[in-house]
């Protein structure tokens, strides 16, 4: 803590008041994990905090103006923090107060830790204790937190998850009981909120994130964010393959094995799975197609989700490429470029490649390594007649779809040889 020092008493002088660090950086300080977010709070107006810090020389930005909270950096030093008001009361709305009232508002005792160099830690909750004990405990009465933020059901399980903590044993029936898909399907907990508490979970390199998806599968969460993976615990699938049994298990398997950064997309890879499960008399299931399938289910999980068009993107792109390997005896140049167009791009190879890895694990041999070595542009450069402007006076919207189109046509004229200018647009326009 003793590197925010400066931090911290330029901020008090400034202000005037005391200023405290809370929540996430003095959490992960005392789990001695590499804290991220600097969030400091004072009782003070912001607006007023706002004139006093510009009068000093801060930069100041605001995040938002309800109910307050700005950002700003410490001059000579490469921090930002961001600067809220205290608050008194449990639902966190009335503003200004001791800090000791603002710690007794807030979501888990862990999170309930407040560090000033002059007083040390104020834990009115006993959160260092929990910590140490590997304990995640709402603050005050379980029901009453959750009620005031129902998302609050979400951040515990990334907490458990991510930090691999124990319920306290009335934070845990609380959560059992409590309507959390009703919730969901009335939009008290909306989509988008659920899914930021899921994504930052997996941003925790260790998060156990099979033992996640099996408890959210089995309290029909997982169902209600992801309905097309419904019924997906009970799809066996080839045991040669997948040793690991079922398709649950396979994508969570995946998930985990991956990079932080690539879990968004190794998790939706095999989500044209259920839609194309076929039984088959040897005593497991078949999905032919589910790539292609998987593919155009992605643009609506992908709205529905909230994810950005760049991220559903690269999730089409995963789902279709992660089976189109070529299938032939001896791998050809001319093989290679073709797959290469229809992946599209070297960033693309690399997220492939990383995927593929996550997605065999160590069942299988990966796909040869030359598939993933970009060609010179001059070998997978196809000359079209038809440019991005052709599809936009013709109604495709602007954005990563045009250039979709395109590498469909470029793919369509490496197959087939040369097209002219209206099967190209054809093509194009077709998807």
């Amino acid at each position: 803590m003793k590197i925010l020092l400066p931090t911290l008493n330029s901020l008090s002088q400034a202000l005037g008041t005391p200023v405290y660090v809370v929540g996430g950086y003095v959490r992960d300080h005392l789990l001695g994990l590499k804290p991220y977010d600097i969030d400091v709070v004072a009782d003070i107006d912001m607006k007023k905090a706002e004139k006093l810090l510009v009068a000093e020389g801060f930069k100041v930005s605001w995040i938002n103006k309800e109910p307050g909270t700005i950002s700003t950096s410490v001059k000579g030093w490469d921090l930002k923090v961001e600067l809220t008001q205290t608050r008194s009361n449990q639902d966190r709305k009335v503003q200004g107060g001791p800090i000791e009232e603002d710690l007794m508002t807030r979501d888990f005792t862990m999170n309930a830790i407040a560090w000033n160099p002059g007083v040390g830690y104020i834990d009115p909750s006993d959160g260092r204790k929990d910590i140490k004990d590997g304990i995640l405990r709402f603050v005050g009465h379980p029901r009453d937190r959750l009620d005031e933020d129902p998302r609050r059901w979400f951040r515990a399980y990334r907490f458990k998850y991510g930090l691999d903590l124990d319920f306290e044993m009335y934070t845990a029936l609380t959560l059992e009981q409590f309507p959390v898909v009703p919730r969901m399907k009335s939009k008290e907990i909306s989509v988008e909120l659920a899914m930021t508490e899921i994504i930052k979970l997996w941003e925790r390199k260790e998060a156990k994130i099979v033992e996640w998806g099996k408890e959210m599968y089995k309290l029909n969460v997982f169902q209600e964010l992801w309905p097309e993976f419904a019924g997906s615990d009970k799809l066996m699938q080839n045991p040669e393959h997948h040793p690991e049994g079922d398709v649950l298990t396979h994508i969570l398997e995946a998930t985990e094995r991956a990079e932080p950064a690539d879990r968004i997309y190794v998790f939706h890879h095999d989500i044209g799975k259920p839609a194309t499960a076929e039984w088959d008399e040897r005593g497991w299931y078949t999905f032919y197609r589910h790539g292609s399938v998987g593919k155009d289910l992605m643009t609506e999980v992908g709205k529905r989700l909230h994810l950005s068009n760049k991220v559903i993107e690269k999730c089409k792109m995963i789902c279709y490429c992660h089976m189109k390997f070529p299938r032939v005896e001896e791998l050809k140049r001319e093989h290679i470029a073709k797959f290469q167009v229809k992946v599209g791009g070297d960033e693309n190879l690399e997220l492939l490649y990383r995927c593929v890895k996550s997605d065999i694990g160590d069942r299988k041999s990966l796909p040869q390594k030359e598939l993933f070595e970009p060609l010179p542009p001059e070998e997978t450069g196809v000359k079209l007649d038809i440019s991005g402007l052709d599809l936009l006076t013709s109604g495709i919207p602007q954005g990563p779809e045009i250039g979709r189109r395109l590498n469909l046509v470029k793919e369509a004229i490496l197959e087939t040889g040369r097209l002219n200018r209206e099967e190209q647009l054809k093509i194009a326009l077709g998807g």
